[in-house]
């Protein structure tokens, strides 16, 4: 089946190709669990699933975050895992190969994301950030002067506005920031 889902890729019918490498990971999952399976099972494993993290990346099927998680990191578990057990060529090429795909995702996710803290949007974002923490602090102030009892209801409206923007802005700049590790 990895054959026809190779013969799907080559033609042009990426999707089936990539879907067609998850039913087989799948099928692999299962024999594997219940221990019914040849050795070449393993092999096969990172194969399926390296194939499957490059065509959905070359191809835009999934986010590179999920491929990264879900095939090439397993991919490359596994093929390490056959290496330290055979020390064979063709184990090392797989380690290889594996390595070198999570090596490229990675690249990717990371220039994706410092590109996008470079921009000028996000230095906008960050600069309204800075410009919403200043009026926060200035409406706390202003409301210590006057006391809760006398703010008026659309001064709380606009404080709590202002503190809702904030902690969007403030989970976003987080995110990117854990996004580059």
């Amino acid at each position: 089946r990895l054959e026809e889902a190779k013969l799907m890729e080559c033609r042009g019918h990426y999707r089936v190709a990539v879907h067609g490498t998850k039913l087989i990971a799948a099928e692999l999952e299962k024999n594997i669990l219940n221990d019914n399976f040849e050795y070449n099972a393993y092999e096969l494993k990172a194969e399926n699933l390296l194939l499957c993290g490059v065509w959905s990346l070359r191809h835009k099927i999934e986010s590179a975050k999920c491929v990264q998680e879900s095939y090439l990191m397993p991919a490359a578990e596994v093929c390490h895992k056959l290496w330290e057990e055979r020390k064979s060529d063709m184990d090392a090429r797989c380690l290889s190969a594996s390595c070198l795909a999570l090596a490229q995702n990675a690249t990717s996710l990371f220039e994706t994301v410092f590109s996008r803290i470079r921009s000028r949007e996000w230095g906008a974002k960050i600069s309204f950030l800075e410009d919403q923490k200043t009026l926060s602090r200035e409406l706390e102030s202003e409301l210590k002067k006057v006391g809760k009892k006398n703010e008026s209801n659309a001064d709380r409206a606009h404080r709590i506005k202002v503190t809702r923007t904030i902690n969007q802005l403030e989970e976003e700049k987080q995110n990117q920031e854990n996004e580059l590790g």
